[in-house]
């Protein structure tokens, strides 16, 4: 579940409870308190749900009902372009449809560690966290760069909805969850 205090003020972002339809966010979070909340016993009972339903749609329709989400990339006060409070100085990559998610993930920490990645709620993607200065380049200026870096290094396409600042995150768990809160 979403908790945790706030003591990485840069870095802090917005959480709301399922379902997605619920734009209102909770509160702000910390990348901190979600690694505790993705690797903890929160999350393990809806992931194992969502991971055993077989039909696309069942999933789609747990996930977005069930599972709590965050918008990584800013405070909001309500999940929305301009909704938007402040960025995080973060920003969240999506890969889906992973031929290996694992010998993906070690790439990724090889070739440039994140400071959060998680296995994806359907189990066969990742999502990625990095910090970034949103004083040194814009939002889609990062997309850009992140997008030639996946696809030179690692031959992978990442989601373009990361553009959006407001993206919805969902969160679920993962034990093996990375976190290196000293990541650049």
């Amino acid at each position: 579940t979403l908790s945790g205090h706030n003591n990485e003020a840069t870095y802090n972002f917005s959480g709301f409870k399922a379902p997605i339809t619920n734009t209102t966010p909770l509160k702000s979070t910390t990348l901190d308190s979600i690694y505790k909340a993705i690797t903890g016993s929160a999350y393990k009972a809806v992931t194992d749900d969502l991971r055993a339903l077989k039909d696309k749609k069942e999933r789609t329709d747990h996930k977005t009902s069930k599972l709590d989400c965050v918008t990584f990339s800013g405070v909001f006060k309500t999940r929305s372009t301009a909704g938007l409070i402040n960025h995080s100085n973060l920003f969240c990559i999506d890969l889906d449809d992973l031929e290996d998610v694992q010998a993906t993930r070690d790439q990724v920490i090889n070739l440039l560690p994140p400071s959060l990645m998680f296995i994806s709620p359907s189990g066969n993607g990742l999502k990625i966290v990095y910090k970034i200065d949103i004083n040194d380049a814009e939002h889609l200026q990062y997309y850009n760069a992140f997008e030639v870096f996946f696809n030179e290094q690692l031959s992978l396409a990442i989601d373009d909805k990361c553009k959006d600042v407001p993206r919805a995150c969902f969160l679920c768990h993962d034990s093996e969850a990375y976190f290196n809160e000293n990541a650049e």
